[in-house]
């Protein structure tokens, strides 16, 4: 009876073995035919070291001021050195903590997904990406492959992310991602939601505005700060707090700041542009200049995608003030016209003419 309960022991010790492995073999395979491109082509260093993020061309006044983009995405790219340093720590302690000891993936972060998130069901913990898994994403996308959808892209994005980070310096990939991540609202990059939600640079922002711009990357629109204010005045508060539990901020600095309201300054140029019909003249003419060089030099431009920088004749301050004086002008006039509409009987006959001609269709129906 003892050794029939050895023999099943071993037998089942068997039959675990042999499953573990074949598991583990099936799983290396995976690994190589992804590896080897066998579901799509990945990206060699080559390719990776000549990544070039595309960028809004901007439109500015004779007096400085920003009066419109054309885009294929709305993006600005920025060097490190305008990259303010809390807004670093706030994309560090929110996003990947280990950032500058990881090779481009984080087993540490994929450990406590199994655990938290699948053995315990508990989805607060976050995903495992790391920030260059995410760059990676933000360059390329992912594509469909059915049910192996979600394996075949996260190994794609392990391969590259691990390649990457052999081609770039850690302060690079950071600047990579900080120009492609998106931002909702079909805005790239930071500086663009710079502009677009406290309208200045992002050099310029603030603690406070830098944690609302990290905060929002977990979900663009659930913690947009116009659309949904009290999401975002949570998820700011939440970014404080990992920057304190990771000493880039103190205990008192982080209650002090999560105690004070979200201000934004809301600049969307090309649904407030006041010189509209001016911007897309431009355009017109910009296009006509960017031939004549091509013609001349061979040299080509892509309005939409190569960060030019155009400035025009208009002064903003006199076109604001002929704007005024429009208004000003066709309201006075308006009331002139409504009187005399009045006084002749016109819009009387007007309306009487109206009824007539749309009363015999009214009977026919």
């Amino acid at each position: 009876m003892k050794n029939k309960k050895i023999s099943l022991l071993k037998n089942i010790l068997l039959y675990v073995v042999l499953f573990i492995s074949a598991a583990v073999l099936i799983m290396a395979i995976f690994f190589l035919m992804v590896y080897y491109g066998t579901f799509s082509p990945l990206p060699g260093k080559p390719e990776l070291s000549a990544i070039k993020n595309e960028e809004a061309s901007l439109v500015f006044s004779a007096d400085s001021i920003l009066i419109g983009e054309y885009f294929a995405k709305n993006r600005t790219n920025i060097r490190w050195n305008e990259v303010p340093n809390h807004l670093e720590k706030a994309l560090i302690a929110t996003e990947d903590k280990r950032f500058f000891t990881h090779k481009g993936y984080d087993t540490l972060s994929y450990f406590r997904v199994f655990v938290k998130s699948i053995l315990l069901a508990d989805n607060s913990g976050g995903g495992g990406s790391t920030l260059t898994q995410q760059l990676i994403k933000n360059l390329y996308g992912r594509s469909h492959y059915g049910f192996l959808s979600l394996p075949v892209n996260k190994i794609k994005e392990i391969i590259i992310a691990t390649r990457i980070e052999e081609v770039y310096s850690k302060e690079e990939l950071l600047l990579l991602y900080l120009n492609s991540v998106p931002f909702g609202e079909d805005v790239f990059g930071v500086e663009a939601a710079a502009q677009r939600y406290f309208n200045k640079h992002c050099s310029k922002l603030t603690l406070n505005e830098s944690a609302v711009l990290v905060g929002m990357l977990k979900a663009n629109t659930q913690f947009n700060p116009r659309l949904n204010p009290a999401n975002s005045l949570a998820s700011r508060n939440m970014v404080l707090n990992l920057m304190e539990k990771e000493h880039y901020i103190s205990a008192r600095e982080s209650d002090s700041l999560q105690k004070l309201p979200i201000r934004l300054n809301y600049e969307n140029v090309n649904l407030e542009a006041s010189a509209g019909y001016f911007v897309f003249q431009v355009k017109k003419q910009t296009g006509v200049l960017l031939e004549a060089i091509k013609s001349n030099t061979g040299k080509e431009y892509n309005l939409e995608k190569d960060g030019l920088k155009i400035y025009t004749t208009l002064n903003m301050q006199v076109q604001d003030l002929a704007i005024a004086a429009i208004k000003k002008q066709l309201s006075a006039m308006q009331q002139q016209l409504n009187k005399e509409l009045e006084n002749r009987n016109i819009r009387k006959q007007w309306y009487t003419k109206q009824k007539l001609q749309s009363g015999p269709a009214d009977l026919e129906k």
